[in-house]
């Protein structure tokens, strides 16, 4: 995304996490897409950036692609971070 990284790839994280949340809010859903995409390439396997792929699927009314992105996401227990 060109931005520079935050000394705690955490902290990146979840800025890229709430800024997916207002994009998605404002309908803006390539943009959050992109965050979100970040966001695996940082933790892969921490759920937040699957189920914000799951709630963009289903503005999308792409409901067999938001289960795809649940199910990943439920692999991904919070307790795991």
């Amino acid at each position: 995304m060109g931005w520079r990284r935050i000394k705690d790839d955490v902290d990146y994280y979840d800025a890229l996490i709430r800024l997916s949340d207002i994009y998605i809010l404002t309908g803006h859903y390539q943009k959050a897409k992109d965050c979100l995409t970040t966001c695996i390439e940082i933790k892969f396997n921490w759920p937040d950036a699957y189920i914000n792929f799951g709630k963009i699927a289903m503005l999308e009314e792409m409901f067999k692609k938001a289960i795809h992105y649940f199910e990943i996401a439920k692999k991904y227990p919070p307790e795991q971070y």
